[in-house]
């Protein structure tokens, strides 16, 4: 989850952003996430920790400061400083919060009392890799084992001669990063590598992914062979159910490097259209 943090130390306030993490194998609670936030903004290790709009543009509402404006806080205004990363998430603090303080990163998750907060309901910070906007999912990697190492994937993408020359002529690199989550239909799910960019440019980012993983014979980074599943909104907004099923059985039955022999046989338009339909099956 992505927080934004104002940091300043005798000199002007500067952006960070920063990942709030529920510990995978976190102790179960009860508590609701509007309870979490109230009880995360309760615990100020600096007096001028306040939360602030998850969206700028709504200047009609101001940040909270106060506790009795912490207190006041409904599930209705919820939305106004919080953004869950999960639709359906109502016991879960994951997601992004937007705050402002004088704490460096290091010392907001170590100071008191913040950090008894941190260590009772199992969460952390991390340096979220865009510091400029905030990071969106573009789509998904499938047909691949879980056991590759991602971070040394996306490593080999960032090195990959395409994606130099995508971004040789612009002022910063655009950011992309991978993420293990469940990629999911009704009554179905399964873990797949998705693909985040930074909100602003995700469509060049997607195309480069599309050409790069599009199942045709060549060489991929690392070789890992993979199909690309675009993701322009929300999954369940880009696919039907039924498609979002088969991705599944064809990820689940192809999972790994079982599905490159049989298919090093076949044409490479056959190939290729099979791999970008997914499908054929069941």
């Amino acid at each position: 989850m992505a927080l934004h943090i104002l940091h300043q130390k005798l000199q002007p306030m500067t952006p960070f952003r920063l990942n709030l993490i529920r510990h995978r194998f976190a102790r179960q609670t009860d508590q609701t996430t509007l309870q979490l936030l109230k009880s995360f903004a309760a615990h100020k290790s600096d007096p001028s920790l306040v939360i602030l709009l998850v969206d700028s543009t709504k200047q009609s509402y101001t940040a909270l400061a106060s506790q009795k404006q912490i207190d006041q806080l409904t599930a209705n205004h919820l939305c106004l400083y919080f953004t869950s990363w999960n639709r359906e998430q109502h016991y879960s603090l994951s997601g992004i919060i937007h705050l402002q303080t004088t704490l460096t990163i290091d010392t907001l998750q170590m100071a008191l009392p913040l950090a008894e907060w941190f260590d009772t309901y199992q969460y952390y910070v991390k340096k979220c890799c865009s510091q400029d906007e905030e990071m969106s999912i573009i789509g998904a990697l499938c047909y691949r084992s879980l056991f590759l190492y991602h971070k040394d994937l996306l490593q080999s993408v960032l090195a990959h001669p395409e994606w130099i020359a995508l971004n040789k002529d612009r002022e910063k690199p655009i950011i992309i990063d991978f993420e293990v989550k469940p990629f999911c239909a009704p009554g179905k799910s399964i873990e797949m590598i998705f693909v985040r960019s930074e909100q602003s440019k995700k469509e060049p980012a997607q195309e480069f992914f599309l050409d790069l993983y599009d199942g045709t014979p060549k060489q991929y980074p690392r070789g890992d062979m993979m199909l690309f599943i675009p993701i322009t909104t929300k999954l369940e907004d880009d696919f039907s159910d039924s498609q979002c099923k088969k991705y599944i059985f064809n990820h689940t039955a192809y999972l790994g490097t079982k599905i490159a022999w049989p298919f090093l046989a076949w044409p490479t338009s056959t190939r290729s259209s099979y791999l970008k339909t997914a499908l054929l099956y069941p």
